[in-house]
């Protein structure tokens, strides 16, 4: 599939997009040894030979995580105000990837971060088919009205937000803790669902997406995803993974979850996440 050069030079580590706007603009960049020098040229990373100052670039290998994210770390890859961000837990991987969604910097739980673009478009689309499940701490308890209000869609900017699935209930001193599934990732739906009806969000764990859940993984820590992550991420959707060796969802593969978990998995301080809730 084509890409923006700039894209595909990133995906393999070769600097950031601007910065590699910038090579394409010296004219260091050829497609099948021609001189690229307009930025918004487009290639094929599977099938033609991009090169910077002749040397072939080769496609970044996929790379799949789960990470529990923690309170206090934003979800970019660098921010300005020199706030913590998720990727300083990821100590020792060296691979350039993104977040898929986002949790607010208050927010905690599952966070997926790759590098394969199809696959972070197909779980983290705004309407998509792939639920994310939370447990949300609230003040006061709902009612029977704010149950119904969120169950059945919330207005939010002109538009009615989709059913979501209320799990479970349980009252703890001052407040209640709600496990609800949503089908959405409008900004910070979880936190406005609730304000709704009254009932302002005092904690957000994001505790599964599609079938795919935390499990033990402990705050801080990461771990790459195998072939069993993956078809437990979608059997949520309605379709499971695809057969062993084929093309996944996402473009993942047998081979590349392989080439994941060889490197083994990491905890938090020794290298170990948010769609905004």
């Amino acid at each position: 599939m084509e890409q923006r050069l700039q894209k595909i030079l990133a995906d393999a580590g070769i600097g950031s997009r601007r910065g590699c706007e910038k090579l394409i603009l010296e004219g260091r960049v050829s497609v099948n040894r021609r001189a690229v020098t307009r930025p918004g040229a487009k290639a094929d990373p599977e099938r033609d030979v991009v090169a910077v100052d002749g040397e072939r670039v080769r496609p970044a290998r996929k790379v799949y995580l789960m990470l529990n994210k923690p309170p206090g770390f934003i979800c970019t890859s660098r921010d300005e105000k020199g706030r913590r961000t998720v990727h300083d837990l990821l100590k020792g991987v060296r691979e350039r990837l993104y977040t898929v969604g986002r949790l607010d910097a208050d927010a905690e739980g599952l966070l997926l971060l790759t590098n394969d673009g199809d696959f972070a478009q197909r779980v983290a689309h705004p309407r998509g088919t792939i639920g994310k499940t939370y447990q949300v701490e609230i003040k006061g308890a709902l009612d029977a009205k704010g149950r119904r209000g969120i169950e059945r869609g919330i207005v939010l900017d002109g538009r009615r937000t989709l059913p979501a699935d209320i799990l479970r209930e349980e009252a703890f001193e001052g407040g209640e803790r709600v496990v609800v599934r949503i089908r959405e990732g409008r900004n910070r739906q979880v936190k406005r669902i609730f304000l709704a009806v009254g009932r302002p969000v005092r904690r957000l764990r994001r505790i599964a997406i599609g079938g795919l859940s935390l499990g033990g993984l402990s705050p801080g820590a990461w771990r790459r995803m195998d072939r069993g992550d993956i078809d437990r991420l979608f059997a949520g959707a309605g379709k499971g993974a695809p057969p062993a060796g084929r093309r996944g969802a996402g473009g993942v593969t047998d081979e590349s979850c392989r080439r994941g978990t060889r490197d083994g998995g990491r905890r938090g301080g020794v290298g170990g996440g948010r769609g905004r809730g």
